[in-house]
């Protein structure tokens, strides 16, 4: 019998199509090209691509969130995750990185929500998030862990959130890559309904 090994799971598989893995919800996550479905929230606020990558790679970027406002404002960049099934486990983790030397102290923290409508709109309920964080050395890994999704949940809205804390002029900013938003569903087929989907009759020799 063909083996299939999946070595992100740490499993062998006695299948004979490919192992499959959860879908990353966060859809542009990585910011090759661009900074399209994230947006920015709030007067003094700005999110733009920056050609800084986590793994330094010459062919993507990262978003850059910049919080100039003159008073003390929690801001933030926001996505909507859409056809979130309630029936499972999520998290939320990505690179964050706090550039030194700049013009203003801040924090910075990744959430999310939950939402009883699609498109994120209706009844707001918070999920898990990161550690308030005050500052890093160079690209660091953070991870919100795995909440369930309350029961009715439809949407999620994935919160990048950029704290300025000092009144006066100056700025904070923040880059944030390699997000990934997924739920905890290894095969996309559990067989609930009686669909045998992505699984084959046919067994390799």
């Amino acid at each position: 019998m063909r083996y299939s090994i999946c070595a992100t799971l740490g499993l062998v598989v006695l299948i004979s199509s490919p192992c499959v893995v959860a879908q990353n919800l966060a859809v542009n996550g990585e910011f090759d090209t661009d900074i399209l479905g994230w947006t920015p929230l709030g007067a003094d606020f700005t999110a733009e691509w920056d050609p800084s990558d986590h793994n330094a790679s010459p062919v993507s970027g990262s978003l850059l969130a910049t919080n100039t406002s003159p008073v003390n404002a929690s801001l933030a960049v926001v996505y909507c995750v859409n056809s979130i099934p309630d029936d499972q486990h999520y998290r939320f983790r990505g690179w964050v990185n706090v550039p030194p030397g700049q013009t203003a102290s801040g924090q910075f923290e990744m959430w999310w929500d939950w939402f009883n409508n699609p498109s994120c709109v209706g009844n707001q309920v918070f999920a898990g998030g990161t550690p308030i964080m005050v500052s890093t050395s160079g690209w660091e890994f953070f991870d919100t862990g795995w909440e369930a999704a309350p029961p009715g949940t439809m949407s999620a809205w994935l919160v990048l959130g950029n704290h300025k804390n000092m009144v006066g002029p100056g700025s904070y900013q923040t880059y944030y890559d390699g997000l990934d938003f997924r739920g905890d569903r290894i095969f996309v087929d559990g067989f609930e309904s009686g669909n045998t989907g992505v699984w084959s009759t046919t067994v390799g020799f």
